[in-house]
């Protein structure tokens, strides 16, 4: 859990701070960021594991390298999102919009994908999907 004063900090620079935010490698575990505007942030490496990102702007947002599992992701908007090589193991991405988003050596094993947008979305042949979801036919591009 996040202390008072980095919970106080955070809020301060969602609500107040530059655009985009400059984050990386942060702690952000089990955090509450429900409908957070975070587009354009880097967030390279941060620690976001069973964090609620529900509803939140992560559109161009640097998350390569992120620990993103467990995390709730429910109708974030991650257009453009930069997820490669991040792990998103058993996240929940329930009517996400992940248009454009690059996912080369993403592990996205375990994830809730149910009405999740990957159009034009990008992969390799490393980015390892859930079981038994078809990343093309859901209209991902393979590079």
């Amino acid at each position: 859990m996040l202390n008072p004063t980095t919970k106080q900090l955070i809020h301060y620079l969602l609500i107040n701070g530059r655009h985009p935010l400059w984050l990386p490698e942060i702690d952000l575990k089990e955090a509450f960021l429900v409908e957070a505007d975070l587009s354009g942030a880097n967030l390279r490496s941060a620690r976001l594991s069973s964090a609620n990102l529900s509803q939140a702007n992560l559109t161009g947002a640097n998350l390569a390298i992120a620990d993103l599992d467990k995390t709730i992701l429910k109708q974030a908007n991650m257009k453009q999102a930069i997820l490669e090589g991040a792990s998103l193991v058993g996240a929940d991405l329930e009517k996400a919009d992940m248009s454009e988003a690059r996912f080369h050596r993403a592990n996205l094993k375990g994830a809730v994908l149910t009405g999740a947008t990957i159009t034009d979305a990008r992969f390799d042949m490393e980015t390892l999907w859930p079981d038994g979801f078809d990343p093309i036919a859901a209209g991902a591009v393979k590079e």
